[in-house]
């Protein structure tokens, strides 16, 4: 027993020897502990991390610490074993807000003292952080050896932690998958959170609309548009909005937002945040393609008393409604304004009495007709729509019973669908055929009782639509807009399409439905599916410029005529014309004046040389002048009958008085159009004086000798004279004809004996511009000069 307890004793003596030696190696101060952080610049939701270590060897076995830090910052995230400690356990605890306890332990003794890291310490800087530099502090390290005293320590110099501004998340905030009609809006929703940064104009957000899916990293360039800054949240969040469904075309399409600071790199945002295939995947915009364009074949409203359409399509003008078997009474009030009556539907009134319409549906397809009718007591109550392709056999609409009341709200027809049968035919006859002999009060159908009938619209659409590009302002779709364009708006004048999903004036391409006619698309410059004066606002507003590729033309003039120089200036008249006559009903021509400055020279009094019976009001004008370029169009409203004519158009030029040297007139371009609607160049045209122009055709030279000379004053106001000599006897006929070839005065139309002659002609109740007077001597051939009226 004894001789245990001195064994046990040489043992511990042994062991103190032992501890009193590393207490020595200490004696002369305490440990020093230090702090390292693994990025010196953090930015806003980035994981990081603090090494604690002993610069001096000790015998360490255990360490504990407590960390604060700035919780709206960071968040503590877990704590390693590391170096002295490593292949140990560890444990950490949040203590409250802002504070953690962490220590780690050996599990095992160290086989001799060592330096160097002994704790891991893991935090995140949250996502919200805010850039600015902030503090992590260590309170009451403890080290203990492996008997559980405390090894003397020093204090852990605390930590400076910079946070810099940088974009931690981009996001979109609409739904995943929305859905639009063509011709909608959308505007796209996003905000960025970047971290510390309060000065809105470092960031650039962008919206990106693809028509795939692929990481929107690899989109191209021109599929990004800039967003507009709309606020900044409670949150900190930077808010963006951006319209992307203008002008786009129907389809599926995905978007996504993206974001940089300074310029640097961007950074692509999804549904959730920051983009990711499946966790933030973009967004999925479809815009549903607009139904085709429903045409109005025709519509009576029968508001301006008459039995004819107000609106049609131009195989449809003039269709009238008819009454079968029963008189009509005039016009009273109807549903809206005025309405077709009737009376006399007494006696066997089944299938002999009825309304009918014959219409043409060539083009049309996928009809549908709508109608109402009123009666009084004692008028017809039963009808049926009946149709027939041939004007003889007739067969029932389904659905096209009617049953009329004493109001407008029970006779009514609805868009009924007529059968496939109508459509695209040469013509096709309707009739609201009477089916019984019951009055609508349930008696006999008196003769005095009356029907009305009022709204009848009948619509389609074109089953062959397709969809073609417009530039605003080229209605002849020849890629260049100048006076030209002007021919087509009084061609399709009044004429109705499919309006533009997007009416804008930009001179850019948009898509639209083909029209019928075809060539009528292109006139509806502003898009809203009527042809009408506002369409002159895109061609004076785009005036030439040119689409897709075309160059302007830079062919040779047509003719080319050198104005003498005067020493007061001159007042010179003008005429287009062509040796041989032209069926037309519009002219567009291009002149360039060459050697004398743009602003010494001016175009005066330009008017066209037709005109039809219903004067001015049936006609479109059209000048621009263009530096030393001005072109002019006059066109007759609607699709009348060609005018026949060898003089096109007329119009002074007048010079300045300071200007006295020669220059020259180039007529570039002469253009036409027709009843048909076809435009195309008139290559023999030329430019000539208006004294020169001889009935028929161009003279050989100026005129010399007898006859008609040069009237004076000219330009004249009110009166002047006409000198003229008479070579043989014979009948002497002068007369005064206007630019569009009316005769408005006669002075002279007598017998008259070989002399000189001059007729003094009082002007004074003309409108000013430019007159022709044509004189004719027996049976020589007439002679035409021109005249100013100032």
């Amino acid at each position: 027993m004894r001789l245990n307890q001195i064994k046990f004793g040489l043992i511990r003596i042994v062991f103190l020897i032992v501890v009193s030696a590393v207490t020595l190696q200490r004696s002369g101060g305490q440990v020093t502990l230090t702090a390292e952080v693994s990025d010196s610049g953090l930015t806003a939701g980035q994981l990081f991390d603090i090494t604690l270590a002993a610069v001096e060897e000790i015998d360490f076995y255990y360490a504990e610490v407590d960390i604060s830090f700035d919780g709206g910052l960071f968040e503590f995230v877990s704590v390693g074993n590391l170096g002295l400690s490593e292949g140990g356990i560890s444990v950490a605890g949040l203590l409250y807000e802002g504070r953690t306890g962490a220590s780690v332990s050996r599990t095992e003794v160290l086989d001799q003292p060592a330096s160097g890291p002994f704790m891991r310490l893991f935090f995140r800087v949250k996502s919200d952080a805010f850039a600015g530099l902030s503090v992590i502090a260590f309170h009451d390290p403890l080290i203990l050896d492996p008997f559980g005293e405390p090894v003397p320590a020093g204090e852990i110099a605390p930590l400076s932690i910079e946070i810099t501004g940088a974009i931690v998340d981009v996001r979109l905030h609409i739904p995943a998958q929305s859905e639009i009609d063509e011709g909608e809006l959308f505007n796209v929703e996003a905000s960025v959170f970047a971290s510390g940064i309060s000065d809105t104009g470092r960031l650039l957000c962008q919206v990106g609309i693809g028509g795939n899916s692929t990481d929107p990293a690899e989109w191209e360039e021109g599929l990004w548009s800039d967003m507009l800054f709309t606020g900044t949240g409670d949150d900190h969040r930077i808010h963006y909005r951006a319209e992307v469904a203008f002008m786009r075309p129907a389809g599926e399409w995905h978007i996504a937002v993206r974001s940089n600071l300074d310029g640097g790199d961007f950074v692509y945002g999804g549904i959730n945040g920051v983009w990711h295939p499946e966790e933030s995947p973009g967004a999925l915009l479809t815009i549903l393609p607009r139904p085709p364009y429903r045409y109005t074949l025709a519509k009576w409203d029968f508001n301006n008393e008459s039995y004819s359409p107000f609106l049609f399509t131009p195989d449809n003008a003039g269709r009238l409604v008819s009454l079968h078997g029963a008189s009509l009474q005039g016009f009273p009030a109807g549903y809206s304004g005025l309405s077709a009556n009737s009376n006399g539907w007494a006696g066997d009134a089944v299938g002999s009495k009825y309304w009918m319409i014959d219409i043409s549906t060539k083009n049309f397809a996928s009809l549908e007709l709508s109608s109402r009718q009123y009666g009084s007591g004692t008028g017809p109550r039963d009808f049926i729509l009946e149709y027939s392709p041939d004007g003889e056999n007739w067969q029932s609409v389904d659905g096209g019973e009617i049953m009329v009341g004493t109001n407008w709200t029970s006779g009514i027809l609805d868009r009924l669908p007529l059968p496939a049968e109508t459509e695209e035919k040469e013509l096709v006859s309707l009739r609201w055929s009477v089916t019984s002999g019951i009055s609508i009060g349930e008696g006999t159908i008196s003769n005095t009782g009356t029907n009305r009938i009022d709204d009848i619209v009948i619509t389609g659409i074109n089953p062959a639509s397709g969809t073609v590009t417009v530039y605003p302002g080229d209605t002849n779709n020849d890629g260049v807009v100048n006076a030209d364009d002007v021919l087509a708006l009084g061609t399709w004048w009044l004429y109705r399409g499919p309006p533009a999903v997007w009416q804008s004036a930009a001179f850019i391409p948009r898509s639209i439905e083909q029209w019928i006619p075809a060539a009528a698309t292109w006139a509806d410059t502003n898009g809203d599916g009527v042809v009408d004066h506002r369409d002159l606002a895109a061609i004076g507003l785009h005036f030439g410029k040119t689409a897709g590729g075309v160059t302007k033309d830079s062919t040779a003039p047509l003719s080319t005529l050198i104005i003498d120089p005067v020493a007061d200036g001159r007042n010179s008249g003008l005429v287009v014309m062509t040796e041989d006559l032209t069926g037309l009903r519009g002219i567009a021509f291009s002149i360039s004046v060459k050697g004398i400055p743009p602003e010494m020279w001016e175009i005066r009094n330009s008017r066209p040389a037709f005109e039809n019976a219903d004067g001015a009001s049936a006609l479109l004008d059209f000048e621009i002048l263009c530096d030393d370029i001005y072109e002019a169009a006059f066109v007759l409203k609607g699709r009348g009958e060609d005018i026949e004519s060898n003089l096109l158009a007329g119009f002074e030029l007048v010079t300045a008085d300071v200007w006295n040297e020669p220059f020259s007139v180039e007529l570039n371009r002469v253009t036409r159009s027709s009843e048909n609607g076809v435009t195309g160049p008139v290559t023999e045209a030329r430019i000539v004086p208006a004294e020169i122009v001889r009935a028929g055709n161009l003279p050989d030279n100026a005129l010399t000798g007898g006859g008609v000379r040069q009237n004076y004053p000219n330009p004249f106001s009110k009166l002047t004279t006409i000198p003229f000599s008479v070579n043989r006897a014979g009948n002497v006929l002068i007369e005064i004809v206007n630019i569009r070839g009316t005769v408005v005065a006669v002075p002279v139309n007598s017998f008259l004996e070989p002399g000189y002659y001059e007729i003094s002609f009082d002007g004074g109740n003309l409108p000013p511009g430019i007159y022709f007077y044509r004189f004719r001597c027996g049976g020589e051939a007439p002679v035409v000069m021109s005249m100013i009226r100032s």
